[in-house]
């Protein structure tokens, strides 16, 4: 194997080890965010329970529009967002 070689082939390795250096924080950035998640959600449970009327009104409202889906609504004892209906226009 020639010089040239030599150093094509060691600069494809060490990008691959930048490239497997890079997921890995990126994997880890993701951990801390949903660890962060997870505490943020346990303090708010421990600190109010289920019950969200303790709550002041415009987190009650902030909360209420950030979760879309009915499942997650329902875990919290909000009303499911209404269906949209679809009307035929003439």
């Amino acid at each position: 194997m020639n010089t040239t070689q030599q150093l094509k082939a060691r600069a494809e390795k060490l990008r691959a080890q930048a490239g497997a250096a890079e997921a890995r924080a990126r994997e880890a950035e993701r951990s801390e965010a949903l660890r962060r998640k997870i505490v943020a959600g346990a303090w708010l449970c421990a600190r109010y329970g289920p019950d969200l009327s303790r709550l002041g009104p415009e987190a009650r409202a902030d909360l209420s529009s950030y979760l879309t889906r009915d499942n997650d609504r329902e875990l919290f004892a909000l009303t499911p967002h209404p269906t949209p209906t679809t009307e035929k226009q003439p």
